[in-house]
């Protein structure tokens, strides 16, 4: 009798183990349960606001780009008024006009001879070979026509003239002497030219048989 109550009493308290592990595997899994239906829930509800927030955001970024692309071109006119005319711009330009120096005018011009070494004797004239073709009427209002050349002679004297070739005659007034050693330009007086298409010719004297140098011997006119 002893002995079936103590057996009893071990099952009763074996059962009462049993169902109080059992209750406290219960309630740690509806506990945690709930805390994860908690958090699950708070992390939809931020989710939710975050995407209310982007979507009044979007909303709202919509609404300013579309006020900015709307140009006064694509406004439709309103019927009955008319439309005014498109504005044109015009560039007006002005022109600085700059006043040119006037140009300067040649008013000496030069016929070249050419250059020539020769002796004569006796003081007689001799051809040097050296002429040109001139017709005066080419250069208007001529003012002054000159002989001139470089002369040089070792002893003695030198002289030069323009001679008239085609009309046969020494050219009054052009006739220039020159002495010494040492180059020097001689330039005559006014020498009146005949009209018309002339040849001109350089001839050349020494007073000693002594060779004589003439250099740049040129014709020169000035006009007015």
């Amino acid at each position: 009798m002893e002995q079936s109550g103590r057996d009893w009493f071990k099952t009763i308290t074996l059962l009462f183990l049993v169902i109080t592990f059992t209750n406290v595997l219960v309630l740690d899994w509806v506990v945690g349960s709930s805390r994860g239906a908690v958090e699950v829930q708070q992390r939809l509800d931020a989710v939710e606001e975050r995407v209310r927030r982007l979507s009044r955001e979007l909303a709202l970024f919509s609404s300013e780009e579309a006020t900015v692309s709307v140009e006064p071109s694509s406004v439709a006119p309103t019927p009955g008024v008319p439309t005014p005319p498109p504005i044109v711009e015009k560039e007006i330009v002005v022109e600085k006009v700059v006043p040119q120096a006037p140009l300067p005018q040649v008013k000496e011009f030069y016929i070249p001879l050419g250059s020539t070494s020769l002796s004569t004797e006796k003081y007689s004239w001799k051809d040097t070979g050296l002429e040109a073709i001139l017709d005066l009427s080419n250069y208007p209002r001529v003012s002054k026509v000159t002989f001139e050349a470089t002369l040089a002679v070792p002893e003695g004297q030198v002289e030069a003239r323009l001679y008239n070739v085609s009309d046969s005659y020494a050219l009054f007034g052009s006739t220039l002497m020159g002495e010494g050693l040492q180059p020097k330009l001689h330039r005559s007086g006014n020498v009146a030219l005949p009209s018309g298409n002339k040849t001109y010719r350089v001839q050349m004297r020494t007073s000693l048989n002594v060779t004589a140098n003439m250099d740049n011997a040129r014709i020169r006119i000035l006009l007015e």
